[in-house]
């Protein structure tokens, strides 16, 4: 029996409960079938980025429903970048090291915005190919 889950990218472009960004991003996965993590947080609204991180505050918080939308956009993301889904109960390791990853990258997107660091966008991704280069540089 398969126990991993899949993604209706149709249904996340439908809730409108769910962030513009979260809802444009299945969009561009539904036409495109690829995207750039570091272009999608570079186009980021800040407020969504804000809200972003008040969901990850909100995690730390224990509160589940917060954080169901986060952990939804690190795999959305990671599946835009050509990974397999990492939703499998059976091995939590992938979606926790994900989920982890975008916390970070979040993380580091505010703190670039407001001129901390310098960010390497093209080197922000979610493959493990791309663990040894920098994409944070503090200034």
């Amino acid at each position: 029996m398969n126990n991993e889950f899949l993604i209706s990218f149709k249904n996340v472009c439908e809730d409108n409960t769910m962030l513009p960004t979260t809802r444009l991003l299945a969009v561009d996965i539904i036409k495109n079938g690829y995207i750039n993590v570091g272009d999608f947080f570079k186009n980021m609204p800040e407020s969504d980025l804000q809200s972003y991180l008040h969901m990850v505050d909100e995690i730390h918080n224990e509160n589940v429903d917060a954080g169901a939308e986060v952990l939804l956009l690190s795999e959305m993301l990671a599946i835009g970048e050509g990974l397999e889904i990492g939703f499998n109960p059976n091995e939590p390791k992938t979606m926790q090291a994900r989920l982890s990853q975008l916390i970070m990258f979040l993380s580091c997107e505010s703190l670039a915005r407001k001129g901390l660091v310098k960010l390497y966008r093209e080197n922000m991704s979610f493959g493990e190919d791309v663990g040894s280069k920098p994409f944070v540089e503090k200034l």
